[in-house]
Formats: structure tokens, C-alpha cells, sequence
């Protein structure tokens, strides 16, 4: 079902059963009102859900494990079949994974044929390598042109990487795969004759260098646009510790810009379609925990030519517990980059470096951002052997691109280091990735303590690293490892571990060592904060909210009893603190007494400031008295919030006809505007767009959008008769055609006025709109009227929860509240304004 919602079983549970379009053949197939959606995370690999006595399975002969083909017109998907019995299913119904839905996003009027897929005919060449054969050029790229289609099950990707595992690719072999997952994605290329790039094989803990060394080399005039993986079998790779500092998914568009104003960027890899199936693989190596020589050079060469690079650094880590455990094995890795990287034409340089202990204190995502800030900022306690490392691997660099000599090179990174510049150079890398951010910190810490005075011989990355995983790395960002005194080189005493989770441990082995929490936060301005307050139905949103400042969400319980009313209870916040609450206002009169009664309880309890994180405030559209004797509800509502908390943060609130949230609200209002994140949606997922707004008032979201798209625009006029007669006027837009139109407003509640647009536009030459609001409330069957009308899509923003909330503003809200709370934001996202008082 398109909704998502489960439709009753027709009478008798049959199949409906039409003709494919696309073949002379009938071939069963399932109305769009007849699939659900299940809500269930596969990963990347589609899955498709059928009953155990389902027609399709039946007449195409399918069992579980299958591979089958799901198409609707052109858009078409390999999936794996699962079988289902119980009540999950009908027969005459059909579920898709989180993953299927996205790519198809089935309509209630269409119908999905199921079928056999046509062969996998590079499945053959997987045989023969399982069977020790040496794989040509054209088989390779067969190979890696099905996994970047998705044609591969996570059962054949597995035995993929198994037949290449080991020693089993000869030179050529590696040489032609590098080729062939270059040569299926995107491939960068400058201006510039000296493009400069580096990579850390990997295995240690922490070793947080390229944020420093991008920073030094991009200061001193080199050019290093970085793409950098996420963690395959480490707690965190630079991708991950880096979205901790900026945001790290960006695409084409966005990285070129950043280069060219910057010299250099550290970006994810996966977000730009730079040798992508390097990414599918990555995801499979990581169950697995394999990564191999000949995949993992390339894996990394792949990458450094897809991203244009032309002198390399590659640092090669060498210990008994790091990834590349031997000199020998370190001297045969460094001598297959070599041959490989002679046959595409790049400059490289191979570093062997120490890799017996963990470089660093912090281990995962958030710990090592901090890390990397404490030696930007030269800070008298930041890591020395961090520090070392990273001007080492910088000198390098700067004497691999011909910017200086041996003697020269080490002198000038540290100077650059030493003076600010680098830190200057990475606050505006920072900026231009889309800001700053300041890196978390998690609510459960416990020191572990060496039991006896000793001297620590050896250190054991592996299972530090475990250590770190288990406590969440690198899937929740702020729950880490962190190696202090169990990092200390030999001769000092009493070693110390703080192991970091981002929620109370679950596993026995790790929840032995970690079992304190902490619940007072001191924030970068000094501020405490106990707790970030989660009203029902909020959790997501707080979950969010909590992720991107490192602070702990905690519940609202809200009991009703039988004759209405309600009790409301709260963990107490801790003394002269600031607590927030989460609620968002959609269908406010059931929410507003359980949540002002909450922010009472708080300054009850002791917290000395209360906050509300609304991102949607209801009430805003009765802003005046339109007939005798109706109440003002907009000036009502905001002095009953006035009167509850200190602060407001909210996502663009309908002023009409107030100019500013404080001619409404008594207390100090903040506005966080979606313009630019709904203008990167679009960006990425319409193409040609044409915005079009359905009434004068849209124009100030319509016009803002346009212009950070470069687009055109257009504003229908409006004439209302009635609650539900509503007439669009739009203008010929021949001119447009080839353009995809977007209907774009700030509210979709009745949708009457979108729904009129989108029928408006059957008339004009233009495929079916796109129609994308801030707020999706989608009250009496709005978002099926759209649907129904000719909407091709409908997304909102995340300020009220459904399955249409696409666009997520979490990390904004993050960002003021935190503020609110008494934190510095050095670059807050350019989205945020505050509203005047």
C-alpha cells in the first residue's frame, strides 16, 4: 500500500492478476494499493516479501532467496524474495524494505510486475575465480558494472570478496580491477597540474591525521580535494571523525565549490559516486571482517584516480596488532601499490611508519574530532604523537607535490602549524563544507584503573578497537573508546581507560567495565545542561537533537486516566540547570497542558532556565479577528508558551500578519529556516526544476529557493470561495517545458490549495509535479488527494513525523539550542536566523 498502511485482504485473498505492458506475455503482477510498506532496514540490498501462498510465487516457481525483478513502467529493481508465513502478509499482497520502497516509490494507481530476472551472466567469471582462475579486463568490469547496478545479492558480493581474499588477485588482476571501479562512477578532474592526495592504510586506533594534514597543505598553496571512506573494520574512519567537525556528504557540485574557494576539502567519497562500488563492497567486507591486499589497493587507488588526484601519499602503518603486521608484508604491500599506481601515471610515495600502539587519546568518531581540534588549536595538552605524525605525513606531501625539499618540507608544515594558520585554513574548509561543528561528547563514562603499579609492554589496537565498537562506534557518534594511561609508551605507571557509550551498555562483556552515567553536561560556553526532555510522540526528533549535541534524551511519561485527566512526570534536571523539552505542535490542544505542566515541574525540580524545541507552532494562521467575537488564538497561544518557558526554537512559523515571533511570543524566539536544506533536496532529487507557488503567500518561500537554485519560478493567483473551493490561475508554461515542476509552500494541511495547483498543471506541457512543503500535516486524506490529483512525490521536512519527512532539519535545531543553552557556535549554519525581539 502506498501509504504504508495495511489494506484489508480482498474477499477470497486472490492475486489480482494483469497484463505486463512491457512484454507480449501476461505476467502476474501487484496493484499499488496491494503493497506495503514495512518498515524494515536491509542495508542496501532490496528486499521483497511475498506470503507462502502468494499466485506469483506459485506461477513463476519462486522460493526464498530468489532473486526477481520488480518494475512499474521504467523504474525496476533486483530484489531478493523472503517468504512469509503468519499474518505479516495476505496472499494477495506484496511488502518491500525501507530500500525498495525508496528506489520504486509505488503509487496507489500502478501496478509491480514480478518476475524472474534475466540472467547474471558475470555471476560465470565469480565461479571461475572461486575456482582459482585469473580474471581478464572485460570479465572484471562485467563484475563491477553488476555490483554498482545492484544486480549482486549480498550472498554473491560475499563470495566475490571471498575469491579475491588472500593472494588470489595477481597484479593484473588488481590493475583491472582498479580500472574497472574507476571507470563505473564519476571521475573528477582540475585545472590544476598537481593535484595532491593522502591515505592511511589503517589498523590503528585513533591516527586521526588527514583533518591536520589537509589543513597544513591546503594553507601552503597545494591543491587536496580529500575523499575519505567510512570505517570498514575500525571504530571510525576519517569520513566519520570528520562529520563530527563539518558535514562530510556533499556533493559534485558542492565539493568543486569548495575546493575552489579553499584549495582542498575532506568529504565522503560514497556521497559522489566516485568508484561506487568500492562502497558496496565496503559494506560487505565490514560483516565480514576481511579486507585483503588486492581489494584494499583497490579500494584505495580507485578512489585517489576517480578523485583526480596525481601525487599520492599512502602511510602504511606497521605492528603486531595493526592491519599490516610485518615489515615483509608492509615491503610486498608497498611494491603492489607501486606497479599499480605506475599503470594510471601516478606520483607516489610510500611511508612505513610505527603502528605498534594507538596514536592519540580518543578512539571513535567524536574523540578523535576533538583530538584533531586540540592540535589544530595548539593546545598545551593535545596529543604529541599525533601532532608528530600529522606534520610528518604533511612534510611528505609538500615534498611529493614539489612545494618543498626534504629539508624544507618538515620546517614549513610545522611553522604553518605553529602559527594558526592551519587552523584558520580548517575553520574556513569547515565553513565552506556547510560549518563548523562542535563535536559531542556521550552520558555514560567510567574510568577503568590498572589494579597494581606496573609498566606497560605492549598495546593491543585490536581490541581496543573492539572495545570501541562495542560501545557503539562508529553508528552512534558520540558513544566511544577512549585510551588515556592505556596508551602510554613504557615506563609509565598506572595505565587508565574511559570506555564512552552513547546509550547504558547492553553487551555483558563491555557493560562489566562501563557502569556509571553522567547526567551534568558543562557545555563549550559553560552552560549545564542535565537533560534534553522528550514529550510523547518526540523521541525521534529528541534522538536527533541529542546526536548532533552529545547530550542525553530522556522521556516524558504522560499517564491519562479514565475521566481525562492527566499525570505528568519527569527525571529531575540538576540544580540552576537548563532543561529543554521537544514537542512539536501539530494537533496542539492535547499536547499543550501535559508539556507546560512538564516545563512547570523542571523549574520545580530546579532547573533555572526551560527552553521548547517546537519545530512546528501551531496556531499561527488565526493571526487576527476575522469575524466579532472569535478569539485571537496566535496571541493566545504564545502567552500561554510565554509563560512556560524562557526560549523558543521553531522552523519557519506562518507570519502573516506579524512581522517578528516576538510580536506573538513573550520570551526570546528563535527561527530556523528550511529554505536552504529544501533547496539542496531538490537539488539532488529534481531534475530541471521549475518552482511554482500555489497562492501570493508561498511567493517568500518560492522566490528564496529559486534563487539558491539558479531556477525559475512562478507564483499562481488564488481566489478562495470557500473552506474547500479554491481556484488556481497559473500562466502558460510552454517555455518550461523539459523542466520538472516543484509545488512548493510552507504548510501542505487541508492541501486544498496544492491539490488545486497540481490539477491546474495537468494542462501545461510538464511532467507530473514534485510537490515539497516545510511542514506536512496532511490533515483529512491530504497526502492521498495529492497523490490522486497527479503528484509524482510529496516530501516535507521532519518538523512532524510521517513517512514523507525527507528533509531533515535536526542538525539546525541542534545548533540554536545549543546556543540557547549557553555554547559557543563558531559557524553556525547559514539556514539560522535569529528573530528579532
Amino acid at each position: 500500500m502506498a501509504t504504508g498502511q495495511h489494506a484489508p485482504p480482498r474477499e477470497g485473498g486472490s492475486m489480482e492478476i494483469g497484463t505486463d505492458p512491457g512484454t507480449i506475455t501476461h505476467r502476474p503482477t501487484v496493484g499499488g494499493d496491494r503493497l506495503r510498506r514495512l518498515g524494515i532496514d536491509t542495508g542496501a540490498e532490496h528486499v521483497v516479501y511475498l506470503h507462502h501462498a502468494s499466485p506469483i510465487c506459485r506461477s513463476e516457481g519462486l522460493g526464498a532467496h530468489a532473486r526477481v525483478q520488480l518494475r512499474i513502467g521504467a523504474r525496476q529493481l533486483l530484489a531478493t524474495l523472503a517468504i512469509v508465513h503468519g499474518e505479516l502478509l495476505a496472499p494477495d499482497e506484496a511488502g518491500l524494505c525501507e530500500s525498495a520502497w525508496h528506489t520504486l516509490q509505488p503509487q496507489p494507481h500502478e501496478h509491480v510486475v514480478i518476475a524472474h530476472p534475466a540472467s547474471v551472466e558475470s555471476l560465470a567469471s565469480v565461479r571461475a575465480k572461486i575456482y582459482g582462475r585469473t580474471l581478464d579486463d572485460t570479465q572484471l568490469h562485467a563484475i563491477v558494472r553488476d555490483i554498482v547496478d545492484h544486480r549482486y545479492s549480498h550472498l554473491e558480493l560475499a563470495a566475490f570478496i571471498t575469491a579475491c581474499s588472500g593472494d588470489h588477485l595477481a597484479t593484473d588482476e588488481v590493475i583491472a580491477l582498479t580500472r574497472a571501479m574507476v571507470d563505473t562512477g564519476a571521475r573528477l578532474r582540475w585545472p590544476q597540474s598537481t593535484v595532491v592526495d593522502k591515505h592511511c592504510i589503517g589498523g590503528l586506533a585513533g591516527n586521526r591525521t588527514t583533518p591536520v594534514v589537509v589543513a597544513i597543505v591546503t594553507a601552503l598553496g597545494l591543491v587536496m580535494p580529500k575523499t575519505s571512506s567510512r570505517a570498514i573494520t575500525s571504530p571510525a574512519g576519517t569520513a566519520d571523525t570528520m562529520a563530527m567537525l563539518a558535514p562530510v556528504e556533499l556533493d559534485l557540485v558542492h565539493m568543486r565549490h569548495t575546493v575552489e574557494r579553499c584549495g582542498g576539502c575532506i568529504v565522503w567519497g560514497g556521497a559522489m559516486n566516485l568508484a561506487p562500488a568500492d562502497d558496496v563492497l565496503i559494506r560487505v567486507e565490514r560483516a565480514l571482517d576481511v579486507d585483503s591486499a588486492g581489494q584494499l589497493v583497490a579500494s584505495v587507488l580507485s578512489k585517489k584516480i576517480a578523485a583526480g588526484s596525481t601525487h599520492v601519499v599512502i602511510d602504511v602503518p606497521v605492528g603486531p596488532t595493526a592491519k599490516i603486521r610485518s615489515e615483509a608484508e608492509a615491503r610486498a604491500l608497498q611494491l603492489l601499490l607501486e606497479q599499480v599506481t605506475a599503470a594510471f601515471g601516478l606520483q607516489l610515495r610510500v611511508l612505513l611508519s610505527d603502528g605498534r600502539e594507538p596514536i592519540g587519546r580518543g578512539i571513535g568518531p567524536a574523540l578523535e574530532a576533538h583530538d584533531v581540534l586540540a592540535v589544530l588549536q595548539n593546545h598545551a595538552d593535545a596529543p604529541a604523537d599525533l601532532r608528530a605524525r600529522a606534520l610528518q605525513i604533511a612534510a611528505a606531501v609538500l615534498e611529493t607535490g614539489g612545494l618543498a625539499g626534504t629539508a624544507q618540507a618538515l620546517k614549513m608544515a610545522t611553522e604553518c602549524l605553529d602559527s594558526g594558520r592551519a587552523w584558520v585554513q580548517f575553520q574556513a574548509i569547515c565553513t565552506a563544507q556547510g560549518g563548523l561543528r562542535v563535536p559531542g561528547s556521550a552520558p555514560w563514562q567510567q574510568p577503568v584503573l590498572a589494579p597494581r603499579d606496573g609498566v606497560v609492554t605492549a598495546i593491543d589496537n585490536r581490541r581496543l578497537s573492539r572495545v570501541a565498537k562495542l560501545a557503539g562506534a562508529p553508528s552512534a557518534p558520540p558513544g566511544r573508546a577512549h585510551s588515556a594511561g592505556a596508551r602510554t609508551r613504557p615506563g609509565q605507571h598506572r595505565p587508565t581507560a574511559v570506555h564512552r557509550a552513547r546509550a547504558k551498555p547492553r553487551r555483558a562483556g563491555l557493560r562489566h567495565g562501563i557502569r556509571g552515567a553522567t547526567s551534568r553536561h558543562r557545555l563549550p560556553g559553560g552552560g549545564v545542561v542535565s537533560a534534553i526532555y522528550a514529550l510523547p510522540g518526540n523521541e525521534e526528533m529528541a534522538d536527533r537533537l541529542a546526536w548532533h549535541s552529545g547530550l542525553p534524551r530522556r522521556v516524558v511519561q504522560v499517564h491519562r486516566f479514565p475521566d481525562g485527566e492527566s499525570r505528568v512526570r519527569i527525571e529531575p534536571p540538576q540544580l540552576r540547570s537548563v532543561a529543554v523539552f521537544v514537542c512539536t505542535l501539530d494537533h496542539p490542544d492535547p499536547k499543550l497542558l501535559p508539556l507546560t505542566m512538564a516545563a512547570a515541574t523542571a523549574r520545580e525540580l530546579g532547573a533555572s532556565r526551560v527552553g521548547l524545541v517546537a519545530p512546528y507552532l501551531a496556531y499561527m494562521r488565526q493571526d487576527t479577528r476575522f469575524h466579532e467575537g472569535e478569539a485571537v488564538s496566535a496571541r493566545v497561544f504564545g502567552q500561554l508558551l510565554g509563560g512556560a518557558f524562557n526560549w523558543l526554537v521553531t522552523v519557519d512559523p506562518h507570519l502573516h500578519r506579524y512581522r517578528r515571533l516576538g510580536d506573538v511570543y513573550p520570551l526570546d524566539g528563535y527561527v530556523v529556516h528550511a529554505a536552504q536544506r529544501l533547496a539542496r533536496w531538490i537539488a539532488q532529487e529534481v531534475p530541471q526544476p521549475l518552482l511554482i507557488g500555489p497562492d501570493g503567500e508561498s511567493a517568500q518561500w518560492v522566490n528564496a529557493v529559486a534563487r539558491m537554485l539558479e531556477a525559475p519560478c512562478v507564483v499562481a493567483a488564488k481566489q478562495r470561495y470557500g473552506d474547500r473551493d479554491v481556484r488556481i490561475t497559473l500562466p502558460a508554461l510552454d517555455r518550461y517545458a523539459g523542466h520538472t515542476p516543484v509545488v512548493l509552500d510552507d504548510i501542505i494541511a487541508s492541501g486544498h490549495t496544492m491539490i488545486a495547483t497540481v490539477q491546474c498543471l495537468r494542462d501545461q506541457p510538464l511532467p507530473p509535479p514534485v510537490c515539497v512543503g516545510v511542514h506536512g500535516i496532511f490533515a483529512n486524506g491530504a497526502l492521498e488527494a495529492l497523490h490522486a490529483a497527479g503528484a509524482a512525490r510529496v516530501v516535507v521536512s521532519n518538523t512532524i513525523a510521517s513517512p514523507q519527512s525527507q528533509i531533515d532539519l535536526s542538525e539546525e535545531l541542534a545548533q540554536v539550542m545549543l546556543e540557547r543553552c549557553g555554547g559557543r557556535l563558531r559557524a553556525p549554519p547559514s539556514s539560522l536566523r535569529r528573530s528579532p525581539p
